[in-house]
């Protein structure tokens, strides 16, 4: 029974924490990637951009996507279209180190200013194309009348599994989505 994941991941509520929950213990990081994207373009902001660049598209990251033509160092347009944002990060964190008296000598970083909500999209385009996108995979082995354990092959993790979600996901990718703004992933495996 084929299920439309992207209906269930924004219909929301149990059926959108199992799907999430499902991807994660079944390490299906394209199609997390792609829930995410979808959730970023909905309220883009400076965290959240730096988060998916940062666990998903750079060179080394832990969740990384199967684009590699499309992620540095092969293609640094990504970078460079975060570049700006990065500098006012590490701007306000500079500003945040100082005392609220003390004088500037420039003004604040203009972090008003939200990354584009298309910033994601080529790569979600390329990740879609095809016949056998992440997400066509994902509707065709989850089924939403299991339970996110029971759709995995044998109904448990493999060791490859636990111990992405013991050392990976729940110490490095979680807590870094969660203070990003990506709080539907908050309680997830």
């Amino acid at each position: 029974m084929a299920v439309d994941a992207q209906a269930v991941f924004h219909a929301g509520g149990r059926g959108r924490i199992d799907l999430l929950e499902y991807v994660v213990r079944s390490e299906q990081l394209d199609a997390l990637f792609l829930l995410l994207v979808a959730e970023f373009q909905l309220h883009p902001t400076t965290a959240k951009a730096l988060a998916l660049y940062e666990l998903f598209c750079a060179w080394g990251a832990p969740a990384r996507i199967t684009l590699p033509r499309l992620l540095p160092p092969h293609d640094v347009r990504l970078t460079q279209a975060l570049a700006p944002y990065v500098r006012d990060a590490r701007k306000l964190d500079e500003l945040r180190g100082q005392p609220a008296d003390a004088e500037r000598s420039e003004p604040p970083p203009s972090l008003m200013l939200a990354p584009p909500k298309f910033l994601f999209d080529s790569l979600a385009t390329a990740l879609l194309a095809g016949s056998d996108s992440p997400l066509d995979r994902l509707g065709h082995d989850y089924d939403p009348e299991l339970t996110p354990l029971e759709n995995l092959p044998g109904g448990k993790m493999s060791a490859r599994q636990k111990f992405f979600v013991d050392f990976i996901w729940t110490p490095r990718i979680r807590p870094r989505l969660v203070a990003a703004g990506f709080r539907s992933i908050a309680n997830v495996a």
